[in-house]
């Protein structure tokens, strides 16, 4: 053991009493230097200390002793398994904690005890240096509590601009699932509202037929030109881009017009007012309203929708490949372009990603 415990460490990792506790030498600052002596005979402690004289006890139970000495009747029991205890005597009861500086007792302040570099104290002193601590604790809680509340703060403030970024950035794409539902809604009653021959008739093509009005849709009508005048040519890009129509015949002047007559009529006549037009020339197209682009979309739906019952499934995404490079070298998509590519990619069963306008 280490001269008067000096290096010592208790359960709080600090130093013990400086005290000196032989097998017959006690000394200590407070409690002087003595001999003591103890021995057990018939259940009973037997012990001897030149400063506090003879004590005989007897442990009733568990924490509990009951004692005399020197004469003196002494009962004591100390309940509790934590740092705070119930304390029992002849005088009554109190309440005391254990901490890391000393004991502090609740109901009898002036029996706390206080322990500083191994100096223990009583009394009063060791109740004040108690409240000191105690205060210091409490400072040291509050600005630990302080702290956390601002970490908390941070990382709550930091979660909701996370969430409040994600979902500002789901808006654009919410947006356009909105727009799409509702375009596809109105899409749905154009086509309804469109010449109902004019349904028969494109349900007739071959695929010829619908790679050439897809031509004509996308290269002619979303620029503003008359589909019937554009027939009229003799200039078709699409099939050198294709192996769709490879050893396949080549359309003659004739059905090129057909063709083209049908897109026309489909867009100048109503299903309900076959006699009267929307649109008598090509100029009307030149700058398409609000009825005539959703006119133009829902015959891109319906060309669209016999597209893939003409063409497989593995020649669709080539064939809109090949009318987004030949829309390129015309210039930059305009919007009816793009919206007629989303069209024709939903109901051919393709996924659009962005390309370069």
């Amino acid at each position: 053991m280490a001269l008067l415990g000096i290096g010592e460490k208790d359960r709080y990792g600090r130093q013990k009493r400086i005290a000196h506790e032989g097998k017959f030498l006690r000394a200590s600052r407070t409690g002087g230097i003595s001999l003591r002596a103890q021995t057990r005979a018939a259940g009973l402690n037997l012990t001897a200390n030149t400063r506090h004289g003879l004590r005989v006890s007897h442990r009733l139970g568990r924490k509990t002793q009951l004692a005399f000495q020197n004469g003196r009747l002494v009962f004591r029991g100390r309940y509790g398994s934590g740092p705070t205890r119930l304390n029992v005597s002849k005088t009554g009861m109190t309440v005391s904690t254990r901490n890391p500086f000393g004991t502090i007792n609740w109901i009898k302040p002036n029996r706390s005890s206080a322990k500083l570099f191994g100096v223990q104290v009583r009394g009063q002193k060791a109740l004040f240096i108690q409240m000191v601590m105690l205060a210091i604790t409490g400072v040291v809680a509050l600005a630990s509590l302080a702290i956390n509340l601002c970490i908390l703060l941070i990382n709550v403030i930091v979660w909701l601009a996370t969430h409040l970024w994600n979902l500002t950035a789901k808006i654009p794409d919410t947006l356009d699932d909105i727009a799409h539902i509702w375009r596809k809604r109105r899409l749905r009653q154009t086509r309804l509202e469109l010449d109902h021959t004019v349904q028969q008739a494109i349900d007739d093509w071959s695929q010829d037929d619908v790679i050439h009005a897809n031509e004509l849709m996308f290269l002619s009508v979303a620029r503003g030109h008359s589909a019937l005048d554009a027939s009229r040519t003799s200039d078709w890009p699409l099939a050198q881009h294709l192996t769709v129509r490879k050893h396949r015949r080549t359309l003659d002047q004739e059905t090129h017009q057909r063709i083209g007559a049908l897109i026309e009529h489909a867009l100048t006549r109503d299903r309900n007012k076959p006699d009267k037009a929307d649109h008598t020339d090509a100029a009307e197209h030149k700058q398409p309203g609000t009825t005539t682009a959703v006119r133009i979309l829902a015959l891109t739906a319906l060309i669209a929708k016999a597209t893939e019952s003409k063409i497989t499934a593995s020649q669709r995404p080539e064939l809109l490949f090949a009318l987004d490079d030949l829309m390129l070298e015309q210039g930059s998509r305009n919007v009816l372009q793009d919206q007629m590519l989303e069209v024709f990619a939903d109901q051919c069963g393709l996924r659009l990603t962005n390309r370069t306008h």
